[in-house]
C-alpha cells in the first residue's frame, strides 16, 4: 500500500504546481485545491489499511483513478502554458489556453467526483477493518492425553490410533493446502470486479456500461476462457469478437452507379447517386474501425481494454453511434480534398472536349461515400459465389493500396470515383513539410503574418476544416482552419464541440523565394519584418539597392529604406522579402477558366480548377503567369480564343464571363496563386512527420503506476 500512497503524494505535488499557474482561472484553481484535499484524505486512509486485507480489484481501481487524475494535471500543464513570450508561438499558445480552460475545468471536476467515490469506499473499508481488529482472536488449545496400558492389546491400539491420527492430520494438511491453491486460482480466474467501480464509471453513459456488464461480466462466462487480467479488464480479442457479433451499422452512405448513357449522366449531373440506407457488417469493413479502436483503447498494445478508457472513448454517445462515426471518420467521409481530373470524369461533348483533355486538379471536393469491402481491397468469397471465384486470381493480385473514394466536385455538383493513392490530395496546397505563416491580429486591429512554420501534422475534418500542427520545440502551434462556405451540397460537421478548445486562424502557404532575384518594382506588393512579424506593404520608390514602402501600420510615419539585396552588404538574413515568398521564376499552381458538363463557365476569380504555371512578371499586386505550351492542344482551353472575347455564363444566358487569357498567359491576383504541389498526397487519418506508432510510448511515463498493473494482473 506504500506504493499507492507515494503515488498519491506525487499527484498532489503535481496538482500544487499546476495551481500556481492558474491564478487567472479562479474556478479551476479552487477545484484543484478541493481535489488536493480529497487526495490527501485518501492517502491518510490508505496508509492505515493492510494491503493483504484489500481486494486487488480495488487497488487497480484506485490506480486507474490516480492515472486519470495525473493525465488531467498533465493536460493542464500543456494547455495552460501562458507565460508571456515575445514570439508569435507564445502568443498563440496563450490564446489556446483560454480556449481550453473550460474543458480543463470540466476534467478537473470529473476527477473530483471520481476520487471522492474512492475516498468514501476506502473510509468504509477502513472502518470495517478496524472493527474486525477489535474482536478477540480465538485460540486453539491442544490437549494431549496419555494412557498407560500393560497389555499388548492396549499398546497395539494406541500405536494404531496414533498412526491413524498422523495420517488424518497429514491428509487434512494436504487438503487444506490444496484448497488454498484452488482458492488462489479461483480468485485469479473469477470475474470479480467490484460493482462500485463499474457503476461509478458508467454514471454518464448507462447504455455503454450495460453492454460492458452484459458481454464481459456475465456469470455464464467460462472461467477457463478468461485470461488473468480479465479479473479487472477485458481482452482485446474478446472485445472485437463481441462487437462483430452484436452490431450492424445502418444508414451508411454508399455510392451506387446509375444505368444510362453519357447524355443521361449529363442530365442527372452524375454517374452515381448516394444511397443513405445501406447496412454494413463490421467484419466486412474491418480496416475502417479496428485500427482506430486499437489506437484509442489499447495504444500500448497490452492486449486488454480498461473500462474507464472504453467509457472515455464513448463519452455520452452510444456504442453503435460511436462505431458508425469511427467508420465515417476513417474513410474520410465529409472531408474536403483536391482531386485530379481524369478521363473517367463526365466530359463535354467530343467536339468540345476529349476525355484525354480532362486535366488539372479540382479543388474543394468532398468525400461523400463509405467504400464497400471490394473498394477497400477486401474480396469476400462464400459457398454460393461461384461466379466470383472466376476472378479469384485477379483479386489475389489486386494492389493492396488501391482504395477508391467517391467525391463530389462542390463547384459543379458531379460525383466522381477516385483512386486515393493516385488522384487525391489535401485541400489548398496543405501537406506535411509545407511552410506556412499564420495571420495574427494586432492590438490596433490590423493584421500581420507570423514567421515561417513547417507543418508537422495534419488532420482533415468534416466540413472542410483542417487541424494543423506547425513548428517544433517550444514554437509548436496547433490551430484549426476556417470552414469552407458558399457551396450548396456541403456536408457539415454535426459535432462542432470537438473543436471548441482549438483556436481558429487564417494562414497562407509560403513559396521558395525568401529573397528577391531581381529588383522590386514601384507599386509591387512585398513584405517587411517588424518585431518578428511580416507586414504587407507597397513599394513607393527604388534607389539602387534600397526600396521605400508604405503600409497601413506606418502610413503616418517616415519609413526607413530597406536593402532588397542584403547579401551584397555581407548580410545573410533579410527583413524584406517577396509577397508570400513567391517571385519571378517560381513554379506555381494557378486557376483557369473552364466549362463544366452543363456548359456553364467559371471565371478566374471563382474557378477551382488549378494547373501548373510559372511566374514571369510582377505587376503591383498581380502576377503574370505562363502555362505549359501543351495546354493549347486542349479544345476547351480559354486562350485559344481572342482575349477580348467573353463567354456566356450558361447556354442561352445573357450573363457573360470575361476571358483574360492571351494564349497561354494570364494576369491574376497574387492571392489566387499558390506554390506548386507535385502529385497526390495522403489525406486519410492524421498525417504526421513523426512516427505515429511511437507516440503512445512517448512523453511522461509513470512506471510505478504501470508496475501496479503488472504485479496484480500477472503475478
Amino acid at each position: 500500500m506504500t506504493d499507492v500512497v507515494s503515488i498519491i503524494e506525487r499527484v498532489i505535488s503535481l496538482g500544487q504546481q499546476i495551481a500556481e499557474r492558474l491564478e487567472a482561472h479562479t474556478e479551476a484553481a479552487q477545484s484543484l485545491l478541493k481535489l488536493e484535499n480529497i487526495l490527501g484524505m485518501l492517502k491518510n486512509m490508505l496508509a492505515d489499511i493492510d494491503y493483504a486485507r484489500v481486494n486487488k480489484a480495488y487497488i487497480v481501481s484506485i490506480k486507474d483513478a490516480l492515472e486519470r487524475t495525473q493525465k488531467v494535471y498533465m493536460r493542464c500543464a500543456e494547455d495552460l502554458n501562458i507565460k508571456d513570450k515575445k514570439s508569435i508561438a507564445g502568443k498563440l499558445k496563450k490564446i489556446a489556453g483560454i480556449y481550453k480552460a473550460p474543458s480543463i475545468l470540466a476534467d478537473i471536476q470529473k476527477s473530483i467526483v471520481d476520487v471522492e467515490s474512492h475516498l468514501n469506499i476506502t473510509d468504509k473499508a477502513l472502518s470495517i477493518i478496524q472493527r474486525v481488529q477489535t474482536l478477540s482472536t480465538p485460540t486453539i488449545v491442544s490437549t494431549t492425553t496419555s494412557t498407560t496400558t500393560t497389555t499388548s492389546t492396549n499398546m497395539l491400539s494406541s500405536e494404531l490410533k496414533e498412526a491413524l491420527a498422523n495420517t488424518i492430520d497429514e491428509l487434512v494438511s494436504r487438503l487444506k493446502s490444496d484448497c488454498q491453491q484452488l482458492q488462489e486460482k479461483l480468485e485469479r480466474c473469477t470475474l470479480s470486479t467490484e460493482s462500485f467501480t463499474i457503476e461509478n464509471l458508467g454514471r454518464d453513459n448507462p447504455e455503454a456500461i450495460s453492454f460492458w456488464k452484459e458481454r464481459f461480466r456475465s456469470a455464464e462466462l467460462s472461467i477457463s476462457s478468461v485470461a488473468p487480467y480479465e479479473n479487472m479488464y477485458v481482452s482485446w480479442a474478446r472485445f472485437v469478437h463481441e462487437l462483430e457479433v452484436t452490431f450492424q451499422l445502418k444508414n451508411i452512405p454508399t455510392a451506387i452507379m446509375r444505368n444510362g448513357t453519357i447524355d443521361d449522366f449529363r442530365r442527372y449531373g452524375n454517374r452515381y447517386y448516394i444511397d443513405s440506407t445501406v447496412t454494413r457488417d463490421l467484419k466486412d469493413i474491418r480496416p475502417l474501425w479496428i485500427p482506430y479502436l486499437r489506437k484509442a483503447l489499447d495504444p500500448l498494445y497490452k492486449g486488454y481494454i480498461k473500462p474507464h478508457d472504453y467509457l472515455n472513448f464513448l463519452g455520452e454517445d452510444s456504442l453503435s453511434n460511436k462505431l458508425r462515426q469511427v467508420v465515417l471518420d476513417s474513410c474520410g467521409y465529409g472531408i474536403l480534398v483536391e482531386c485530379q481530373r481524369t478521363s473517367g470524369d463526365i466530359s463535354l461533348p467530343s467536339e468540345i472536349e476529349s476525355p484525354a483533355h480532362s486535366v488539372g486538379w479540382m479543388s474543394v471536393c468532398q468525400i461523400v461515400s463509405v467504400p464497400t469491402s471490394t473498394e477497400l481491397g477486401i474480396f469476400i468469397y462464400e459457398k454460393n459465389a461461384q461466379q466470383r471465384f472466376n476472378n479469384l486470381i485477379e483479386n489475389i493480385t489486386y494492389p493492396k493500396n488501391d482504395i477508391w473514394a467517391y467525391v463530389r466536385y462542390l463547384q459543379t455538383g458531379q460525383i466522381e470515383k477516385k483512386l486515393i493513392s493516385k488522384n487525391v490530395r489535401m485541400l489548398g496546397g496543405l501537406r506535411i513539410g509545407t511552410s506556412i505563416a499564420i495571420l495574427e491580429t494586432l492590438e490596433n486591429g490590423l493584421s500581420a503574418w507570423s514567421d515561417s512554420h513547417l507543418i508537422v501534422e495534419l488532420k482533415a475534418c468534416v466540413g472542410g476544416r483542417y487541424i494543423v500542427t506547425a513548428g517544433s520545440g517550444e514554437n509548436v502551434i496547433v490551430f484549426k482552419t476556417k470552414p469552407q462556405t458558399g457551396f450548396n451540397d456541403l456536408i457539415q460537421n454535426d459535432q462542432l464541440d470537438d473543436f471548441d478548445d482549438i483556436p481558429e486562424f487564417d494562414y497562407c502557404i509560403l513559396g521558395p523565394s525568401t529573397v528577391f532575384t531581381q529588383e522590386p518594382k514601384i507599386g509591387e506588393k512585398i513584405q517587411i519584418n517588424v518585431d518578428g512579424l511580416w507586414h504587407d506593404v507597397k513599394v513607393t520608390a527604388v534607389n539602387g539597392k534600397f526600396v521605400k514602402h508604405i503600409d497601413e501600420l506606418y502610413a503616418q510615419q517616415k519609413n526607413p529604406a530597406r536593402c532588397w539585396c542584403p547579401w551584397t552588404e555581407g548580410i545573410s538574413s533579410s527583413d524584406i522579402r517577396p509577397y508570400r515568398c513567391l517571385h519571378v521564376g517560381d513554379l506555381v499552381e494557378a486557376p483557369v477558366i473552364y466549362q463544366d458538363y452543363l456548359f456553364r463557365y467559371y471565371c478566374l476569380e471563382e474557378s477551382q480548377l488549378y494547373l501548373p504555371a510559372r511566374i514571369i512578371d510582377v505587376q503591383d499586386d498581380q502576377y503574370l503567369v505562363k502555362f505549359s505550351p501543351a495546354v493549347s492542344a486542349y479544345a476547351w482551353w480559354p486562350g485559344n480564343t481572342s482575349s477580348d472575347n467573353e463567354f456566356p455564363r450558361e447556354l442561352g444566358s445573357k450573363e457573360t464571363v470575361k476571358n483574360p487569357f492571351d494564349g497561354i498567359q494570364v494576369t491574376m491576383s497574387m492571392d489566387r496563386v499558390r506554390p506548386y504541389i507535385a502529385g497526390p498526397h495522403p489525406v486519410l487519418d492524421t498525417q504526421s512527420i513523426r512516427p505515429h506508432s511511437w507516440s503512445a510510448f512517448q512523453g511522461v511515463q509513470f512506471t510505478d503506476l504501470q508496475q501496479i498493473d503488472e504485479n496484480i494482473l500477472w503475478k
